[in-house]
């Protein structure tokens, strides 16, 4: 035999059957034990109309669920029984509405964020509440309570003081040290914490009574399912039965 085809043959019969069945042992075991769960379920969450919401609980932990569909009216359904709200217009129709500061709010959290590189959606929410929002609401809320402390209006207000209250003399070699102060200071840009403790008192208000509904006709509609299912799987016991019954009586004429 040809050597390069006595290599082609040992190659294609003897070293390839082992690669792949290493392959497919290797696979069970990198998926399972090796890639994180969240990874597996962001993996699978790239398939569908799904939601990310992110949830921080009061212990420090910070988790991702995926909804597995949308039940209509905003209502998120993640597994478990547990149940997620998006924000919902206050108004009507916010292009009628006066720019108030009510409008304006509701512009900010119902803007929809999607995650980098998945490309779905993603809200925040607290465990134990239902009602989720994206990040720019909760900074906003928690920037409502956040002053922002700017040292170059400082050095404005010791010029003016140098001005109305020092001696002339002294003016110009205060404002050349002040000035070079100035210039040493960076500007200050406001950083909003995130704060998730904001949403348990704030984002319940954008939730309607119309999400209710949608995920109490949710549990009605599976309740009709589970019953139709219950009614076919005692009317096939039912037939069995029944035909177990005409067995025997077939059975005992016979003898």
């Amino acid at each position: 035999m040809d050597p390069l085809m006595e290599l082609i043959w040992m190659i294609w019969f003897l070293v390839l059957p082992v690669v792949a069945l290493v392959l497919l042992g290797l696979i069970p075991v990198v998926w399972f034990f090796i890639i994180p769960k969240i990874a597996r379920k962001l993996t699978w969450a790239r398939f569908g109309d799904t939601n990310i919401a992110g949830i921080a609980d009061s212990a420090g932990y910070f988790d991702l669920e995926v909804s597995r569909k949308s039940l209509g009216e905003g209502v998120l359904d993640v597994g478990k029984k547990i149940f997620r709200f998006l924000p919902r217009p206050l108004f009507k129709s916010a292009k009628k509405q006066p720019s108030t500061k009510e409008s304006q709010a509701e512009r900010v959290i119902l803007r929809k964020y999607i995650l980098k590189g998945l490309g779905k959606p993603i809200w925040l929410g607290w465990a134990g509440k239902v009602p989720v929002a994206n990040p720019e609401a909760v900074a906003a809320l928690q920037g409502e309570h956040t002053a922002i402390h700017n040292p170059s209006t400082n050095i404005e207000k010791i010029k003016q003081y140098v001005d109305e209250k020092i001696p002339a003399k002294f003016q110009k070699g205060l404002h050349k040290l002040l000035n070079e102060i100035g210039e040493n200071i960076k500007p200050v840009i406001p950083v909003f914490n995130l704060d998730l403790d904001v949403l348990k008192e704030v984002l319940p208000k954008m939730n309607t009574t119309s999400q209710m509904k949608a995920l109490a006709n949710e549990y009605y509609l599976k309740g009709q399912a589970s019953r139709d299912r219950d009614i076919m799987k005692l009317g096939f016991v039912a037939m069995i039965i029944l035909g177990m019954i005409v067995l025997a009586i077939i059975l005992a004429t016979q003898l």
